[in-house]
C-alpha cells in the first residue's frame, strides 16, 4: 500500500517480485500455488511479453511491402516528432524503438 493506503497491489506481471513491494505475489507464483493449467500459463506470458518485447505493432500477414513501408515511416516520423518527444521527456518515458521483422 502507498503512503496515503490509496493504491492496494493484489498481483504483480513480473517474474521476480519487485522489491518495493516484498509482500505481493507474482501472477507466476500464484499459477503455481493454484496449478494453474498449461493453457493458461501460455496465454499469461502472451499477455504479459509486452514488459519483456516492449509494445509490439503488428499488421496482418500478407500486407503490401508499400503499405507496410507507410506504416514504418509515419511511426518513425511519429517517434521523432519535437512535441511527441519533449512530452516524453516531461514525462521520463523511455523513447527507444527499433523494428524486428
Amino acid at each position: 500500500m502507498d503512503e496515503i493506503g490509496f493504491v492496494r497491489l493484489l498481483v504483480q506481471g513480473g517474474k521476480k517480485r519487485d522489491a518495493r513491494s516484498p509482500d505481493v505475489p507474482t501472477i507466476y507464483e500464484l499459477m503455481e500455488k493454484y496449478k494453474s493449467p498449461d493453457v493458461i500459463r501460455r496465454l499469461v506470458v502472451v499477455l504479459l511479453s509486452p514488459g519483456d518485447f516492449g509494445r509490439p505493432v503488428i499488421a496482418p500477414p500478407g500486407m503490401s511491402p508499400d503499405r507496410t513501408k507507410v506504416l514504418r515511416d509515419a511511426f518513425a516520423r511519429t517517434m521523432n516528432d519535437p512535441e511527441l518527444l519533449a512530452e516524453v521527456k516531461k514525462r521520463e518515458w523511455p523513447t527507444a524503438y527499433q523494428w524486428k521483422n
